[in-house]
């Protein structure tokens, strides 16, 4: 699904765009960089981070001298001090990433700036693990567009700093801070810090503060996860060749915004409605010296009109089923395929397995449950399945926790296109919940019933081939 959603890069490859128009919102924003780094109760001089170069009148070298006595001296400052400007430094550097987390609150930009101003000009950012480097101009554009994606900071929005023992021209600090998504769901942001005590030219000589030299910004794993199970559950329909549509909003020096939209239908029923889903993305030539195109963010748009649990619960079944018995069919052990529950697992998913109806065996992940399952093939040797049977109804409205059940057919196998009773089987039955952030069900426990006689009501699936299961047949 990730794949489909950036082939229409493609598109842009060969483009050069030369923009005309350079008044950026943004571009304003940058240039008051140098502004002063204002913080209610903090010592001016630890927050004053204004750049005056040019009102410099010695030579280079006489300034460079000046500048390195001047951090040769930070060094002599007793203990105590560099203690207190550090956690001063930490707590203001914190309020302002904290304020300016969403365009929603009040003097956010102003928060923003400050950020920019106590970055060196040579600092490096790495966004997410990603290979490539952002300069102090390209992060500081990232600061501005992220903080259109979530909802306000308030006073009980969870926070937390750690500072690590350093040096005295060192700060070495780690800020979390959980923010909710316009899409509804929970992300946790961190911001690894590097921070150097800088000395530059000013009004009254010379002054010192903490300017920061890298920053990592981590988190953005939900919207991972939910992206996962987003590429999971839903697929263009099949057949459909116009499932894609691109949208150039803007295009400049600056790079390029799209609005792409899919038509995408959910779960393995080909019969199943489709939706319109709208994203909004941008992306730059030669982010870091790559000589490529890079997506720089994705939005993606509201969709009211999709009650996501509703088809997601309609989907599940279907979705499993054919994951399973596909599975089954490639596999060479019919137990080895049970590795398919990994991909249904958030936690650990638990088993009970019935070996008589007087032996019930537990299993506290897939790993143990395939355990047990070899433990089945060495015991029983005389029994195939051939096939599987549903229950065509499930009820609505969707719940948070649900269960559904399959019938696995087995024995010999049988030649009608929809076998009449009587049939041994197991039944083995699904408990699912529901993932409000991921928008998605998660298996967590599956109960697997002895052998014995089944109905054969529901849909029938036919397995093409022939596994042993390793299941005693009762006759």
């Amino acid at each position: 699904m990730l794949k489909l959603l950036f082939w229409f890069l493609v598109i842009f490859a060969p483009i050069t765009v030369f923009a005309k128009n350079k008044t950026h919102k943004l571009n304003s924003i940058l240039k008051e960089v140098g502004r002063r780094y204002v913080v209610q109760d903090i010592n001016e001089k630890v927050l004053d981070g204004e750049d005056n170069t040019h009102l410099l009148n010695s030579s280079k070298e006489a300034s460079d001298l000046a500048v390195s006595d001047s951090n040769h001296n930070w060094e002599l400052e007793p203990d105590e001090f560099v203690k207190e400007f550090k956690n001063k430094w930490v707590e203001s550097l914190t309020q302002n990433i904290r304020y300016s987390s969403s365009i929603l609150n009040l003097y956010w930009g102003d928060r923003a700036k400050n950020i920019m101003n106590v970055e060196l000009d040579d600092m490096v950012a790495n966004i997410c693990d990603s290979e490539v480097k952002f300069n102090k101009v390209q992060f500081d554009r990232y600061i501005y567009k992220q903080r259109k994606y979530y909802e306000e900071v308030t006073e009980s929005t969870p926070y937390s700093s750690e500072v690590f023992a350093t040096g005295k021209s060192t700060i070495h600090m780690i800020f979390r801070i959980e923010l909710t998504h316009r899409m509804g769901y929970k992300t946790t942001i961190t911001w690894n810090i590097i921070a150097r005590i800088s000395t530059w030219v000013s009004v009254n000589g010379y002054d010192r503060n903490f300017k920061i030299a890298n920053v990592t910004i981590g988190g953005g794993s939900q919207f991972r996860s939910w992206y996962k199970r987003f590429g999971q559950m839903w697929h263009p329909k099949k057949g459909d060749k116009d499932y894609i549509k691109v949208q150039v909003l803007e295009a400049n020096d600056a790079g390029i915004t799209a609005r792409v939209t899919m038509r995408l239908q959910p779960g393995a029923n080909e019969t199943a409605p489709t939706y319109d889903f709208d994203f909004k993305m941008g992306i730059q030539f030669n982010v870091g010296g790559t000589n490529r195109w890079t997506v720089t963010w994705l939005d993606i748009l509201c969709q009211p009109h999709i009650d996501f649990m509703e088809e997601n619960y309609l989907s599940m079944r279907g979705l499993f089923m054919k994951e399973l018995i596909s599975t089954y069919e490639e596999e060479d052990n019919w137990y080895t395929a049970l590795n398919v529950l990994k991909k249904f697992e958030k936690d650990p998913i638990t088993t009970s397995v019935c070996f008589l109806p007087t032996d019930v065996r537990e299993a506290k992940n897939v790993d143990d449950t395939l355990k047990l399952f070899f433990d089945l093939a060495k015991k029983y040797h005389n029994s195939t399945v051939w096939g599987v049977f549903t229950n065509d109804e499930l009820i609505l409205p969707a719940e948070e926790k649900h269960t559904f059940s399959v019938r696995f057919a087995l024995g010999h196998p049988s030649t009608e296109d929809k076998p009449t009773e009587p049939i041994v089987g197991t039944r083995w039955e699904f408990q699912i919940q529901w993932d409000k952030n991921d928008k998605f069900y998660y298996i967590y426990h599956i109960v697997i019933g002895c052998v014995d006689r089944i109905k054969s009501d529901g849909t029938f699936m036919q397995i093409r081939r022939r596994i042993n299961l390793g299941l005693q047949v009762i006759g």
